[in-house]
């Protein structure tokens, strides 16, 4: 009498084919380590029907000691009011790039806010991931208590790359644009054009203000700074507008800590009946919006997009098991076409 045909152990990949979708979706459905992924209802039915019909059962062991990769990296990233004109869409645009292809699902959390960065931290460090890239609000006040959070994920070998801001994590990554070289570029353009007497408008950015100011100085300019308590175009007008009517003097060049800011600034010099034609004013981060302005101004490029890329591949390659040094990207200083 033959024996019956003996038949192999249906595996994930057998589910993720007879489902149509990959396998660590699969994975994570089944197991409902969920996240934050996009799947559908639709998506996640057709999964568990294709598992029961091939009676795929999963190895719990080996889940459960969780041997090899999860394919499932994290994001986090800020998401703003001022999105659109934000360097956070280029990063975002280097993410995308850079993931493509790579084998890896990308898990997206966004925040808005001290609350919001929190829980989306907190989110992540229960999701069974193998990396996280993050880009922390600029001063993140409550970096004691994210800080932990982080250092746990580290304690279970995951590995985490910041992307445009850097903190001290033992463990940890990161790739950005060196702000403090962008800020001594600045005030050296400006010292070269010999303006010395300088209002500085800032917020937040604390390497990149340092470093503008002790090169200032040390060119033998007087600097005015004044900071402002948000990255947008209401600001820069609302710092002109205090002065105004404080009857402050306004000095004639006016270096501000983003280009959303500087542009600010114009229009409440302009509704306050000063011309533009006596004012030096500076931006910093290069936005898409600036060659199309009519008068563009001097402004500091950061490039994100490939920070955004080479951030995907060096948390990869840390996640393969490779030696990976963080990396600091040069600004570049951009002048107005004549």
């Amino acid at each position: 009498m033959d024996r019956p045909e003996k038949r192999d152990k249906p595996k994930l990949s057998d589910v993720a084919q007879a489902a149509g979708v990959s396998v660590s979706m699969v994975s994570r459905i089944l197991s409902r380590s969920m996240g934050n992924t996009s799947a559908s209802d639709e998506v996640i039915q057709r999964v568990r029907k294709a598992a029961k019909e091939l009676h795929y059962s999963p190895d719990m062991r080996a889940r459960n000691l969780r041997m090899g990769k999860n394919e499932l990296i994290a994001v986090i990233m800020p998401l703003g009011v001022n999105y659109s004109i934000s360097i956070y869409t280029e990063l975002l645009r280097g993410l995308v790039e850079g993931s493509k292809d790579c084998g890896y699902d990308f898990i997206y959390r966004y925040y808005r806010g001290n609350e919001e960065e929190k829980k989306a931290v907190h989110a992540v460090q229960k999701m069974n991931i193998d990396g996280l890239i993050y880009a922390p609000n600029p001063y993140m006040p409550m970096v004691d208590e994210i800080g932990d959070m982080l250092r746990q994920l580290v304690e279970h070998d995951i590995k985490v790359v910041f992307c445009m801001e850097r903190f001290n994590i033992p463990g940890t990554l990161y790739v950005d644009v060196d702000d403090a070289q962008g800020g001594a570029l600045m005030a050296t353009h400006l010292l070269t054009q010999g303006h010395r007497d300088i209002l500085y408008i800032h917020h937040l950015m604390r390497r990149r203000e340092e470093a503008f100011l002790q090169t200032a100085a040390e060119g033998g300019a007087t600097v005015v700074t004044v900071e402002c308590e948000d990255f947008n175009l209401q600001n820069g007008i609302d710092v002109i507008q205090r002065m105004v009517a404080k009857k402050q003097r306004i000095p004639h060049t006016i270096a501000c800590v983003s280009d959303v800011i500087a542009v600010g600034v114009r229009e409440a010099l302009l509704a306050s009946g000063f011309s533009l034609e006596d004012y030096a004013i500076t931006g910093f981060d290069y936005l898409s919006f600036m060659p199309l302005l009519e008068r563009p101004f001097p402004s500091i490029y950061q490039p994100a997009y490939e920070v955004g890329r080479l951030a995907v591949n060096s948390l990869l390659r840390a996640v393969s098991g490779e030696r990976v040094a963080s990396v600091s990207l040069a600004p570049q200083l951009m002048l107005p076409s004549k």
